[in-house]
């Protein structure tokens, strides 16, 4: 008969004290997994309500353009004032808008004026083209042309188009107390152009067929004056006619300069009625007929692109 061993009191402490390790990590496992929760908690909370001010002017476009029911511009004047009130740049030019049109309520300049300072002092773009507007006009203030350069120079560098383009009529031709400077025409009629406002690409392309500011360039020109022709200006395409039969041009130039010449004079462009009687009489009976067959397409397509792009004129659904 085997005898059986007995365990020694060593033996029994040690598995003793490797059970007692393992429980102890327990309520730190625990509290570890608690934290985790927590943290998750904390990541899921919800994001803060947009501010009364934001809801407001949302209100406020919403009366003013019927989306969702009818207009009520009154109605959005007094969102629209809610949201001023707390500091809305945006708000403030639509109320500036409101009162200069007399939509909702009363005109009142000087009030509208008043809205497009505010806004302007917080440096929106729209509010200093409209400031500066209103103080070249002496609306809702006297006069002030040089405070009024100012605030649509601060419109252009913020990248208001409708700044450059005011910039450079004003400085190219000179008006409302502002002296004819081509130097600072150019900057604000080159911004504009490349921008493809097609009255900014015409003066452009005359400032390089001219010298303006610049050597004579007239590859520069043509290329401006076509990209304004294409858009529909009326002065460039006859500018582009005239400039493509001048010289010694090509058959191909002859057929495009009659197209060009054409389309102007359809549209009562003297100077281009001129040239193009000129210029019939240099052409072959087959040329003439080309060219009339290009100016009907491209007036053709022209229409058609107008038609599409006015909602008036698109089926009812």
């Amino acid at each position: 008969m085997k005898t059986r061993k007995m365990k020694t009191p060593k033996k029994m402490k040690r598995k003793t004290r490797t059970r007692e390790g393992i429980g102890a990590f327990k309520p730190l496992t625990a509290l570890l997994f608690s934290l985790v929760l927590l943290t998750g908690m904390v990541h899921a909370d919800p994001a803060p309500p947009p501010d009364a001010a934001a809801l407001s002017y949302e209100k406020g476009i919403a009366l003013q353009s019927g989306k969702g029911g009818p207009a009520d511009p009154a109605a959005a004047r007094r969102e629209f004032e809610k949201a001023a009130g707390e500091g809305h740049a945006l708000a403030a030019v639509q109320l500036g808008i409101l009162h200069a049109s007399g939509s909702g309520g009363p005109r009142d300049d000087v009030r509208a004026l008043s809205y497009f300072s505010q806004a302007a002092g917080k440096g929106q773009r729209e509010a200093l083209y409209n400031k500066g507007l209103f103080l070249l006009q002496g609306r809702g203030a006297a006069r002030d042309p040089a405070t009024a350069l100012g605030s649509l120079a601060a419109a252009a560098a913020a990248g208001s188009l409708p700044a450059h383009i005011k910039l450079a009529d004003l400085f190219y031709f000179g008006g409302d107390g502002v002296p004819k400077d081509h130097a600072k025409a150019r900057p604000h009629v080159e911004a504009a152009a490349n921008a493809g406002d097609p009255w900014a690409c015409n003066i452009f392309a005359t400032m390089a067929e001219l010298g303006q500011t610049m050597k004579v360039d007239r590859n520069t020109a043509r290329h401006w004056f076509k990209v304004a022709a294409e858009k529909g200006n009326v002065k460039a395409q006859g500018n582009l006619g005239r400039i493509l039969r001048d010289g010694q041009p090509t058959d191909q130039e002859k057929i495009e300069a009659y197209k060009w010449l054409k389309v102007a004079s359809l549209q009562s462009n003297s100077m281009a009625t001129y040239q193009l009687d000129l210029h019939r009489r240099t052409l072959t009976a087959a040329q003439i007929e080309e060219g009339e067959r290009q100016a009907a397409r491209f007036i053709y397509l022209a229409r058609r692109r107008g038609a599409e792009s006015d909602p008036a004129s698109s089926p009812a659904k």
